[in-house]
């Protein structure tokens, strides 16, 4: 089977339409159509004796004032939920473990103070016991 050939749809003045379809090769163009491949070009496409052109900047300003974007709003896939979902579990152990560091570090630093505390009640008893001041 040979491969097919696009034809292009254009209007009365050979601008481009957004549409082609797949035809055997030798298909004769009719009016409204064009078999010359068209290449990457800004918008609105033209053909004009037999070669495309782009938009100048004034067409291609009309053309998008013509033809508003739609905003596309992202939609997360069952996948992107998932992981997600773990990193935010993360970032909560995270904050915990940090949280469970910190308070394990004041119970060391007040097991240290009060062991100092002790060691200097019994450095002074020591002291006055044994004939110290």
């Amino acid at each position: 089977m040979a491969d097919k050939i696009k034809v292009y749809y254009i209007n009365a003045n050979g601008v481009y339409q957004g549409h082609f379809r797949l035809e055997d090769p030798g298909y004769q163009a009719k009016a409204g159509e064009t078999t010359v491949p068209k290449p990457s070009l800004r918008e609105p496409a033209v053909i004009e004796g037999g070669t495309w052109r782009g938009a100048t900047d004034e067409e291609y300003a009309a053309w998008l004032a013509a033809h508003p974007q739609k905003k596309v709003e992202p939609v997360a896939s069952p996948q992107d939920k998932a992981i997600t979902a773990l990193g935010q579990q993360v970032g909560t152990l995270t904050v915990s473990g940090q949280k469970t560091a910190k308070m394990a570090q004041q119970a060391v630093d007040a097991a240290n103070a009060l062991g100092q505390q002790v060691a200097t009640m019994i450095a002074k008893n020591n002291t006055t016991e044994n004939g110290g001041n």
